[in-house]
């Protein structure tokens, strides 16, 4: 499968990593030689096995005070263990989450930031660490989301996703809970002897929310309602902020959601009950943790990515160990997923990997059997930990960043676009097959491609009264990475495709018939009579900018199932929608903040035409930072009820600690990547991930 690589750029974290592979082997020679001398380490080292639970909330656990949901074998690992009660993800997405925790690096760092990236093999991940002290390794996963095809396989004997391929054919988009723990079992009935590092991933919790009988009914059974819990129905509830779901139908949805919490602990008991038969429970090193949570219905927000707040980022995260970790441990204070590599080190007495930046717990747990305590960890300095939302766009500005510290959350929307400022020019095109729009851009990155589709009646199809059009549904959809859709690629191929000027960048749109036809039917909007109303640019800025300047040219629609008329706009199969040569150009929707716009026009021959529309957007709304941006005392206040930088909690001390943030995060922002990749997807990937609820 190609792999488009999108930046290079060396730094010493790079460099650092091209060197591992050559250090690796060192090391492996060194340990081999050890152990060829009667070295007895290996055998002492403990097994590990690390479940990471898809989108589980912290609150639907026992442990963590649910008296409701049935969860006694989770609960059990963490009376017996350690548990933290304010751990959170460095991003609440399935892939780049589980990267930071594999690599102990942040997705800022790695590159892994949204859906489509791919793990560099210049990565130093947990399971290759481990192999190389002479662990055997062996991951179990539940969901396409993490297929190799995205690199977290790296290190790894096995990597097993079972009923999920065929024949190296992807067959389904996940597997429940029992097939991957039955097939991590049949593994180590004989393949226990060595010590092992076993991933075992379940997804259950995950949307859709179809937990198989009896939990399907256990928490609601006498619901007749609507919602079944589908893609469908949290998508069209998070569009609407739940919207026309009546108390009892978000009733019902949480208590689906619960059958699968409760479904995946009872196949984790299956697993619990066997290591005990086998007698090596105790002599594993048992790390649990949810890679991120999920929001059901909190102001009105479902699924998970797109926000910061304590639903989606809050998580589970426990570890027993009886040699080393007293039982009914529970540490108070704040703690991060890629803390586990450097914990998990430590506990296996294996030195630890530069670049890794998590911190051991263990200084924090305390290293040796102790009496039965609730830690402050006084003795313990915490570091912040720097939290982002996924986004597909590749700029800073379509991502939200938040920083945590012990006692706070900071929420940094000033540094997040605005509401949509949309300029672009009328088209009314029937958009009734595969569709794409090509824009070439320079200036300002925040500046982006957008889309405006209109769900039209037949009656309403070919009408110019724009005042019943205005009141009939539409949607946007914006430029995103480009070359991972399988129809971007195919546009790319095309010997009419114009190829980017130095000094610009091209931007494109997914296929937009597939996006909106599939958020219409989740909608219950008519879905036959789509037009492609407009075009043009997003011109928002992050909320602290006053002014962006950009300009733009040869926007081209991309339409292999239409055909035009021969004309100097018709590149077969490109439609050139405006060309910049004559006209007025982008026109301001005049939508949005208050703004004004300045346009002239630059003369540069690309693309066969002669001059290009340079714009200057100024907002005059410039808010004042501690309006836009968020600050909790989380210690106090988990449910983040009290912003404190609004109203009578605006102290200057709050003022304060919120500008210290928004220096720090404003350094983490700047800072560059190490060299990151995205993956190409065929159509059915892209099935795979629309069907789990990955869909813009």
């Amino acid at each position: 499968m190609k792999k488009l690589l999108l930046s290079g750029e060396i730094n010493h974290h790079t460099l650092q990593r091209k060197m591992r592979s050559f250090i690796r082997f060192i090391g492996f020679v060194f340990v081999l030689s050890l152990w060829l001398h009667g070295c007895s380490h290996r055998a002492e080292r403990p097994n590990i096995i690390l479940l990471t639970l898809d989108t589980l909330r912290s609150d639907a656990l026992g442990c963590y005070g649910n008296a409701k949901v049935k969860t006694p074998h989770l609960d059990r690992l963490a009376r017996e263990g350690v548990l933290f009660e304010d751990a959170v993800c460095q991003i609440p997405a399935t892939l780049t989450s589980h990267t930071a925790i594999m690599t102990g690096r942040n997705p800022k760092t790695t590159g892994v930031r949204f859906r489509t990236a791919r793990v560099s093999p210049f990565e130093e991940t947990l399971a290759e660490r481990l192999n190389d002290y002479g662990y055997q390794t062996a991951a179990f996963i539940s969901s396409y989301v993490l297929s190799p095809d995205f690199g977290l396989n790296q290190g790894f004997d096995l990597y097993e996703l079972g009923s999920i391929y065929k024949d190296e054919k992807k067959t389904a988009d996940e597997r429940l809970a029992q097939e991957t723990v039955e097939q991590a079992l049949s593994y180590l009935s004989e393949n226990r002897e060595n010590p092992f590092f076993l991933w075992i991933h379940l997804y259950d919790p995950h949307s859709p929310y179809h937990p198989p009988p009896p939990y399907s009914t256990m928490y609601d059974p006498d619901y007749d309602g609507p919602l079944r819990g589908s893609v469908a129905d949290i998508t069209r509830l998070n569009a609407h902020r739940g919207q026309g779901a009546s108390d009892r139908d978000l009733q019902h949805l949480r208590a689906l959601y619960d059958g699968e919490v409760a479904y995946m602990d009872h196949q984790i008991g299956r697993l619990t009950a066997k290591l005990e038969e086998w007698r090596i429970l105790d002599e594993t090193i048992m790390a649990v943790m949810a890679d991120h949570g999920e929001n059901l219905g909190e102001e009105g927000r479902y699924f998970h990515g797109d926000d910061l707040y304590q639903p989606a980022v809050h998580i589970p995260f426990f570890i027993r160990y009886p040699k080393k970790i007293a039982s009914r441990t529970r540490i108070r204070q704040f703690v991060q997923s890629i803390d586990l590599f450097p914990t998990l080190m430590d506990l296996t007495d294996i030195p630890m990997i530069s670049g890794v930046e998590g911190k051991s717990l263990l200084p924090l747990i305390g290293n040796e059997v102790i009496e039965e305590q609730s830690k402050t960890g006084a003795d313990y300095e915490s570091q912040p930990g720097y939290l982002e939302t996924e986004a597909d766009a590749l700029n800073d500005s379509s991502k939200l960043y938040g920083l945590r510290t012990d006692a706070h959350k900071f929420i940094f929307n000033s540094a997040h676009r605005r509401s949509d400022s949309p300029l672009g020019v009328f088209t009314e095109i029937p958009l009734k097959g595969p569709t794409l729009i090509v824009l070439r851009i320079q200036g300002d990155p925040s500046v982006r491609l957008m889309a405006h589709v209109r769900y039209r009646t037949r009656e309403l199809y070919q009408s110019r009264d724009f005042q019943a059009l205005a009141s009939l549904n539409t949607t946007v959809v914006h430029a995103e990475t480009a070359g991972v859709e399988p129809l971007q690629q195919q546009a790319m191929a095309q010997k009419s495709f114009h190829a980017t000027p130095e000094g610009w960048r091209m931007q494109m749109t997914p296929d937009i018939h597939r996006l909106a036809r599939r958020y219409g039917q989740a909608q219950g909007w008519p879905i036959d009579w789509m037009v492609l109303e407009g075009v043009g640019v997003d011109a928002s800025l992050p909320a602290r900018q006053k002014e962006g300047e950009f300009t733009v040219d040869q926007i081209e629609l991309y339409a292999p199932s239409l055909r035009f008329p021969e004309s100097p706009r018709y590149r077969n199969p490109f439609w050139v929608i405006e060309d910049f040569e004559s006209g007025r150009g982008l026109i301001d929707a005049g939508e949005g903040p208050p703004h004004s716009i300045q346009s002239s026009w630059e003369s540069e021959r690309l693309f066969g035409g002669r001059r290009q529309q340079k714009i200057k957007i100024t907002f005059n709304d410039i808010p004042d930072a501690d309006s836009v941006d968020e600050l909790f005392l989380i210690q106090n206040d988990p449910l983040e009820k009290n912003d404190l930088l609004t109203g009578s909690s605006t102290t200057d001390a709050n003022k304060k600690l919120a500008e210290n943030c928004r220096i720090l995060l404003d350094d983490w922002i700047s800072r560059q990547s190490d060299s990151f990749e995205i993956l190409e997807l065929d159509a059915s990937h892209f099935e795979a991930l629309e069907a789990l609820g990955y869909t813009r």
